[in-house]
């Protein structure tokens, strides 16, 4: 009872023992109900226990929704086998479940069909015996047996140790370690207030990711060219599903994050390289084999390393397609320089 209620009636009844109680309105302690005789059998853990199972059986029945949440980790479906995978492609987030959308019944005191277990609150769909029950266990002095734990049963355990901790939403406290491969995922953390027991913690999500695309094909005259697409943007990764084009030969994927963290690498070479590897003959002053000094260096510009890589007034592709000394890299040059490349997460496509 909290002070300010109007009490409008004479006759109460103890919720844990159902004897007479009367309640006590004075000035210095809180209102509350004390039990017309003394009865030593009837203590608070008891009151509170059936007290809480009667409030959200009673919250359950009267309102349109009963929200839980609980940690769950979103990962790609793809994740284990994808060449782009890393930490943005797998995310831990707080899941909502409104009960009742999936259950329309909540009893007392009940057990889990052939299971000798019972629950303080089951929660079941009259409609779908498919659909797994779920468990609402009260906690006051004792904790959920592991037994109980084990038995892979959806549990939800709240510790309530007064009458205010009912009025907080059912919202899981996230520990910094936190096992979600386990039906009982606070193995190696402190036992949190409100507990979830085996329920679904990894979830398939559909993630997209920032790619620069290296994309290399055939130009209106058949010859081969190349390009950035998307120049100075990123694109998601989901477009690896809708890429058709038929002037495409080939296109490399490599992830935003990758580049912008490894911002020494130069990834439009390793493009291309990729691209020689394969067999794709393409021209660009950077596959010049005369690039290279010990190779008597680029009969034009002469210093390659400054030319051709740093200079942003050079274009290599038109340089490689007008000059009369080109030499194209051998496939041990492609695959040397490739060497210096070493963990790049990439995936490409081959449409030859």
């Amino acid at each position: 009872m909290k002070k300010g209620e109007l009490i409008t009636r004479e006759d109460y009844f103890c919720i844990g023992c159902g004897k007479e109680v009367r309640p006590v309105m004075g000035d210095e302690r809180d209102w509350h109900f004390r039990h017309k005789e003394i009865n030593l059998e009837c203590d608070h853990e008891s009151w509170l226990h059936k007290f809480s199972k009667r409030f959200f059986k009673n919250k359950f029945e009267s309102n349109e929704t009963f929200e839980i949440s609980y940690w769950v980790k979103e990962i790609c479906p793809q994740y284990d086998n994808c060449s782009l995978r890393s930490n943005s492609c797998f995310r831990e987030n707080l899941h909502k479940l409104d009960l009742k959308t999936v259950y329309d019944i909540c009893v007392e005191e009940e057990t889990n069909g052939m299971s000798l277990y019972r629950a303080d609150l089951k929660f079941y769909n009259s409609k779908d015996p498919n659909i797994k029950p779920l468990f609402l266990e009260i906690a006051y002095t004792h904790d959920c047996k592991p037994e109980k734990i084990a038995s892979r049963i959806q549990i939800v355990e709240l510790k309530i140790n007064k009458e205010e901790d009912l009025e907080k939403p059912i919202i899981e406290e996230k520990q910094l370690i936190f096992d979600y491969s386990n039906g009982n995922p606070y193995s190696f953390c402190p036992l949190p207030d409100i507990r979830f027991y085996n329920f679904e913690r990894v979830i398939n999500q559909s993630f997209s990711k920032d790619l620069r695309i290296i994309v290399i094909g055939k130009d209106k005259e058949g010859k081969i060219a190349h390009g950035l697409l998307g120049e100075n943007t990123t694109m998601p990764c989901n477009i690896l599903d809708i890429i058709n084009i038929p002037s495409f030969l080939y296109m490399l994927f490599i992830p935003a994050e990758y580049i912008k963290a490894n911002q020494n690498y130069n990834f439009w070479y390793y493009g291309l390289l990729r691209a020689a590897l394969i067999g794709i003959d393409v021209r660009n002053c950077m596959l010049c084999r005369k690039c290279y000094p010990k190779h008597g260096g680029c009969v034009k510009y002469g210093n390659y390393m400054y030319y051709l890589l740093f200079s942003k007034e050079i274009n290599n592709d038109e340089e490689a397609l007008k000059c009369g000394n080109y030499t194209r890299y051998t496939m041990s040059d492609v695959k040397r320089a490739l060497s210096f490349f070493k963990f790049v997460p990439y995936k490409e496509i081959r449409f030859i």
